[in-house]
């Protein structure tokens, strides 16, 4: 398959293989690629950080997107997990970013971001998903550090069951979230009230890191086609949110 590396991480990057990892000096995807940090107003203290990318919806508004376990919070500032926190939401270059619309049971979360930054070049998003052997490049902050490109291969898509937040908040965001019925040994695994969900999971041969959640799953083109989520260290593959997913959110799809 031919890869235009240009499309993907630019001009000037540094392949090791091992897995392949780029350490990228300069790319153009770099310029629409952020860390996340979360705030907590009360204090001003840094709970931590994750990646969110700039695009645009199927309306033509320019947003960013990350993970909603990153941003963890409603539109109106209710966190997921039920607790009492109130956080704030800024990117690497100080803007900071208001939640527009949560889906955790997707784990994806689209916000908007003023003012606009002329730098930024929203990220199109992919017209078809990857194929199984398909090279797959993910860019992000991993452990809240500079950006650095991944590059792996796609292999094939997995069930898993995830818990997603407040069973009670989570249906707030997704009136019609399919919460698996509570049980004891559920509520021992994940705390009393949460809600787990049965989600489907892209999978790829790619070493994600902490940091790494939110961001995009670029092709050869430098298309978005899938958003990181996890890692499974038992299999060593990283867990990405599914194209059509995003699309969905996006309003791309009806």
């Amino acid at each position: 398959m031919a890869v235009n590396l240009g499309a993907v991480l630019g001009a000037v990057f540094f392949l090791v293989k091992g897995p392949v990892i780029s350490s990228v000096v300069k790319f153009k995807a770099a310029e629409s690629i952020y860390k996340i940090s979360i705030v907590e107003t009360s204090t001003g203290k840094s709970l931590g950080s994750g990646t969110a990318w700039i695009t645009k919806t199927g309306a033509g508004r320019t947003v960013a997107v990350t993970n909603a376990h990153v941003c963890g919070q409603l539109p109106d500032g209710t966190a997921l997990d039920g607790s009492e926190e109130r956080t704030r939401l800024f990117l690497s270059d100080s803007r900071e970013t208001k939640v527009i619309k949560v889906n955790p049971v997707l784990d994806i979360c689209i916000m908007s971001v003023q003012p606009t930054n002329k730098k930024d070049r929203p990220i199109e998003i992919g017209g078809a998903p990857l194929q199984p052997g398909d090279d797959s490049y993910v860019i992000g902050h991993p452990r809240g550090g500079k950006a650095l490109a991944v590059v792996g291969q796609y292999l094939n898509d997995t069930h898993l069951m995830m818990p997603v937040g407040n069973a009670e908040i989570v249906k707030r965001a997704v009136p019609d979230a399919k919460c698996l019925p509570s049980s004891g040994l559920m509520d021992f695994l994940y705390g009393p009230g949460q809600c787990i969900v049965a989600r489907t999971s892209d999978r790829h041969v790619i070493r994600i890191s902490p940091g790494n959640s939110g961001s995009p799953v670029l092709n050869s083109s430098g298309q978005a086609v899938g958003m990181v989520w996890g890692f499974d260290p038992n299999e060593q593959v990283g867990l990405t949110v599914q194209l059509e997913e995003i699309r969905k959110e996006l309003g791309y799809l009806p």
